[in-house]
């Protein structure tokens, strides 16, 4: 919060859920370079807090080709952050796909780039799937990804995440 104390309470938008892996908070490198990273379905968002003036920016906003499970942000440097997206029915190719996406502050969203992608059973729910992506700062120039990954055998997958 950069030293600044935190104003009334300011409703940004209403979600029709709960917290669940699709918001996350990012601090920048000024008190107007931080924000909220959320989904909504298909589409990833941010808007910027200004803590000088207690108020939300205009929101951004990229749409997917499919529906956005969850997200993980971190702030990179100046003006520029970088996103990690799981993404459920992305391409035909596949099922379940985890994307690195770079957002900056005066361009938006850039084009998503494949990390990884798993295929599972065709038609019905995925056999394979990501399904939380975390994103961390090790560094200047050094990144932490992780993410969790499960499987269904009554999707069609040869064993459940929990076998042993």
């Amino acid at each position: 919060d950069q030293g600044t104390s935190w104003g009334a309470a300011t409703t940004i938008w209403t979600p029709a859920y709960s917290l669940n892996g699709r918001q996350i908070g990012v601090s920048g490198a000024t008190a107007t370079r931080c924000g909220l990273f959320y989904a909504t379905s298909t589409a990833i968002k941010f808007r910027v807090y200004n803590g000088d003036t207690n108020a939300w920016g205009n929101e951004s906003s990229y749409t997917h080709a499919g529906t956005v499970v969850s997200i993980g942000a971190v702030h990179a440097s100046a003006d520029t952050y970088y996103c990690a997206v799981i993404v459920e029915d992305y391409a035909t190719w596949t099922d379940s796909a985890l994307l690195m996406q770079t957002f900056t502050y005066n361009a938006g969203f850039a084009t998503p780039t494949v990390y990884i992608g798993v295929q599972g059973v065709a038609g019905g729910a995925a056999s394979y799937a990501y399904n939380n992506a975390h994103i961390t700062k090790i560094s200047a120039t050094s990144y932490g990804l992780t993410y969790t990954y499960s499987q269904s055998k009554s999707d069609g997958a040869l064993y459940n995440s929990n076998d042993t």
